[in-house]
């Protein structure tokens, strides 16, 4: 892993519903404490009536179930976390809530070129990710945010996915259009003999089958790192395809 060090130059948004059943609170006040350890800017988020939820301004109600996608519960999640993380500066664009316009700058990109050879990181073949029109000219220099989604990505709600929900409805493509910022989306897959494997889960403790699934070597690290480098450096080459 990077020195710890180095977590002193970053900020840290943590976000917990009042409702939320399915963490504890003293389990994410740790996670909280931990980060704050070594940034005092670490924010806690722990105000919104939501249960186990991505808070958002669309597209559902509030205190639908306990579920890990986004609902809508009067409170800007991805907003929040962004404008804390970046500065307020760095969202001055403001929010696109075009739907409809938003849609066609997501797009699907092949996830296989980024594993590694020597161990399986159990992704999808597929992620997607969102490109805003100007980060896609000559020296555009976008940011990039990455995010990864919960559990049971391939449950389906409203005649679509978990995952396609997230990527469409947690409010971070409605920033990232108007303020240079590229979002992207990678996505497990739902292959394996455990429960967790099957839902779609990121590895927190081992399940890819090696010990260093938390350090730079592990399979999902390595992959995740080189998609997020992929895309830092848009646009692309010609002839090069997402």
């Amino acid at each position: 892993i990077d020195t710890l060090a180095s977590l002193e130059r970053q900020r840290v948004f943590v976000y917990r519903g009042l409702n939320d059943t399915t963490y504890n609170k003293g389990s994410v006040q740790g996670t909280a404490n931990f980060f704050a350890n070594f940034t005092p800017a670490t924010h806690f988020v722990t105000h919104v009536q939501s249960a186990h939820l991505l808070p958002a301004i669309e597209p559902y109600l509030c205190f639908w179930q306990e579920w890990s996608g986004p609902d809508n519960c009067t409170y800007d999640g991805a907003g929040a976390a962004l404008r804390w993380i970046h500065g307020d500066a760095a969202l001055a664009g403001g929010r696109n809530d075009d739907t409809n316009a938003l849609a066609k700058r997501l797009q699907p990109f092949d996830q296989r070129p980024f594993f590694p050879s020597t161990a399986d990181p159990l992704l999808d073949d597929r992620g997607l990710v969102f490109v805003p029109a100007p980060c896609s000219l000559p020296a555009a220099g976008c940011a990039v945010h990455m995010f990864l989604h919960g559990c049971g990505v391939d449950e389906s709600w409203y005649n679509k996915t978990n995952f396609e929900v997230y990527s469409e409805f947690a409010g971070f493509n409605n920033w990232a259009d108007r303020n240079r910022m590229i979002v992207v989306y990678p996505k497990m897959s739902t292959r394996g003999e455990y429960t967790q494997q099957q839902s779609g889960c990121w590895d927190g403790y081992g399940q890819t089958g090696g010990l260093d699934y938390d350090r730079k070597a592990g399979s999902q690290m390595q992959t995740l790192a080189r998609i997020a480098s992929h895309f830092a450096r848009l646009p692309m080459e010609a002839g090069e395809r997402l």
